[in-house]
C-alpha cells in the first residue's frame, strides 16, 4: 500500500467520477445533521471532486497535503471517511476496502488536539447573571441570555425558529443553515429562560446576508469586546456544555442538543470540569436525602 501523497490507492480509484461528483450534493444533504463534517463536506471535497472528474489520481491528496496534526487535516479525514461510507452504500467501494481506508484515515489524522478549555476562562453562573444585568442594549442582552441558556454557537443566534419559540415553549429549534444542521436544544439552566424573558426575541441589527458563519461570529465577538464583557462568546457555550454534565444529562442527549458527537462532548468538556465543580457534585450526592435503591432484586 503506497504511503506518498502522489500514490493512488486501490480503494481511492473505486471512487470514480460518477461517485465523486454526482452523489456529492445528495450525500452532503444526507449527512447534514452530523457533527462538523456535514457542513464541511461540500467545501472540503469540491476541489477534490472536480479533480476526480478530471483524472484518476487519489482523492485523499488534499488530506495528505494539509499540515500534520492540523484541524484542516482532521476535517478532511472525517469528510473523506463519510464519503467513503456513502460510496460503499452505493456499491463503489467493497466493505473490506472501506475498513482498510478507515484505518488509513485514522492514522493520517492523528496528532490534532483542540485547544483545551480552561475552567478559569469560563464565567460562573453567578457571573453570567451579573453580566446579563449589566448589558444596556436590550437586543444584545437577549443575545447574551440565549447564548448562555441554550449553549448556541454565536452565529446560530440568527438561525433560529423563533416563530415556534413562545412563552410556553422550552425547546428551541436551530435551523438547517448552521454549522451542523437542524437540531432541538433545551435550556440549562431552565430558570434563565424565565429570568431573561428569552421568548421575547430581539435580534440585533447584524448583516448576515452573504456572510459566513465565522464572519457572523466575529461580529458578535466584537460586540462582546465593545461591551467590555470579560470572556469570549464561545465561553457561554463551553459553560453550558459543562453545566449539562454537572446536571447529569446523559452524554448522548447532551451531544445532540449541542450539535456535536458524543466523542467531542466527552473529550472536550468532561476534562474541563473544575475541581470546585467536582466537589459540588460530590457534596450534592453525599447530602442526597433519598439515595437511589441498591436493591438489585428486580434485575435478577
Amino acid at each position: 500500500m503506497g504511503s506518498g501523497a502522489d500514490q493512488p490507492r486501490r480503494h481511492d480509484r473505486r471512487l470514480d467520477r460518477s461517485v465523486c461528483v454526482s452523489p456529492l450534493g445528495a450525500y452532503a444533504a444526507e449527512s447534514n445533521h452530523e457533527a462538523n463534517a456535514g457542513k464541511y463536506i461540500p467545501a472540503a471535497l469540491q476541489e477534490t471532486a472536480a479533480r476526480c472528474a478530471a483524472d484518476d489520481r487519489g482523492i485523499t491528496r488534499n488530506a495528505h497535503q494539509s499540515p500534520p496534526g492540523s484541524r484542516s487535516r482532521e476535517m478532511y479525514c472525517i469528510a473523506f471517511g463519510k464519503l467513503a461510507k456513502f460510496a460503499t452504500k452505493r456499491g463503489a467501494i467493497e466493505p473490506g476496502d472501506l475498513l482498510e481506508f478507515q484505518e488509513e484515515l485514522k492514522i493520517l489524522k492523528r496528532g490534532y488536539e483542540p485547544e483545551p478549555i480552561l475552567p478559569e476562562d469560563l464565567p460562573s453562573d453567578e457571573q453570567i447573571v451579573e453580566i446579563w444585568q449589566s448589558i444596556k442594549n436590550s437586543a444584545w442582552q437577549w443575545v447574551y441570555g440565549m447564548l448562555a441558556a441554550y449553549g448556541l454557537r454565536p452565529h446560530e443566534i440568527f438561525y433560529l425558529d423563533l416563530d415556534r419559540f413562545t412563552e410556553s415553549t422550552d425547546a428551541l429549534r436551530v435551523l438547517n443553515e448552521t454549522k451542523t444542521g437542524a437540531r432541538l436544544v433545551y435550556p440549562c439552566l431552565p430558570q434563565w429562560r424565565e429570568q431573561f424573558r428569552l421568548w421575547d426575541a430581539k435580534l440585533p441589527g447584524v448583516e448576515t446576508d452573504g456572510k459566513s458563519n465565522e464572519e457572523i461570529g466575529k461580529k458578535i465577538a466584537q460586540r462582546f469586546r465593545s461591551d467590555k464583557i470579560g470572556h469570549i462568546p464561545y465561553a457561554l457555550r463551553h459553560a453550558w456544555c459543562i453545566r449539562l454534565a454537572l446536571e447529569g444529562v446523559q452524554d448522548s442527549i447532551a451531544s445532540r442538543w449541542a450539535g456535536h458527537s458524543v466523542a467531542v462532548h466527552v473529550k472536550t468538556y468532561h476534562r474541563a470540569i473544575s475541581e470546585g465543580q467536582q466537589q459540588r457534585v460530590f457534596d450534592r450526592m453525599k447530602n442526597r436525602t433519598n439515595p437511589p435503591s441498591t436493591d438489585l432484586g428486580e434485575f435478577s
